[in-house]
């Protein structure tokens, strides 16, 4: 079963929440991860989740994680 998270954070620009879902995947190499710009949906391998829940309670910490991702417009999830 695939672990997942979601996080939502004010965006002060678009005045808008942003939620964003986080999954682990076995079908992508272990250090991969993928963010879905039109979805909001980021899959990561296990190495990459691993470092993400590393990450919880820290969320610069995590945007900036984010922003590091590789960017794709597929379904992912």
């Amino acid at each position: 079963m695939a672990l997942r998270q979601t996080i939502s954070f004010f965006d002060k620009l678009s005045k808008q929440v942003i939620s964003i879902q986080v999954a682990e995947s076995s079908n992508i190499p272990p250090g991969a991860g993928y963010w879905n710009t039109d979805t909001n949906q980021i899959l990561l391998g296990a190495e990459r989740f691993y470092d993400w829940e590393r990450m919880t309670g820290h969320l610069e910490m995590q945007i900036k994680f984010i922003l590091s991702l590789e960017k794709v417009t597929q379904t992912l999830l």
